[in-house]
Order: C-alpha cells, then sequence, then structure tokens
C-alpha cells in the first residue's frame, strides 16, 4: 500500500455540510427499528448517495470505460 501511495497521483477533497434534515430523517427511520436489531447510520446515507451518484455519471469511475 505504501508503494502505491507513493507512486499512484491522489488528492483529497473536503467539504462542509449541514446535515439537520438528514439527522432528523435518519432518527425518524430508526424509530421503531432497534428491537430489530436494524440501525441506520449517516455513513449508509453516504454509501447510497455515492452509488446512486456513480450510476448516474459512471464517468467518475476510475474504472469507467469511455
Amino acid at each position: 500500500l505504501q508503494e502505491s501511495f507513493m507512486t499512484v497521483p491522489h488528492f483529497y477533497l473536503n467539504m462542509e455540510c449541514i446535515i439537520d434534515n438528514l439527522m432528523d430523517l435518519r432518527k425518524e427511520m430508526n424509530e421503531g427499528r432497534s428491537d430489530a436489531g436494524i440501525k441506520i447510520s449517516v455513513n449508509d446515507f453516504v454509501i447510497k448517495a455515492c452509488a446512486t451518484a456513480l450510476q448516474i455519471h459512471p464517468e467518475v469511475s476510475c474504472g469507467a470505460v469511455m
């Protein structure tokens, strides 16, 4: 991993987001699910958003064939 980190170009992105509405939705979705052992996390929403974005814009993925 260290070699690939040193030889492959990379960059970091940061963004601030106001997620008050997301937190309210997460709380609402988690209500009544704790008995079943189900807990939706903020990470679950991030993964879903990334997957949906990649389906809409596959050219963003490094593995996409253009």
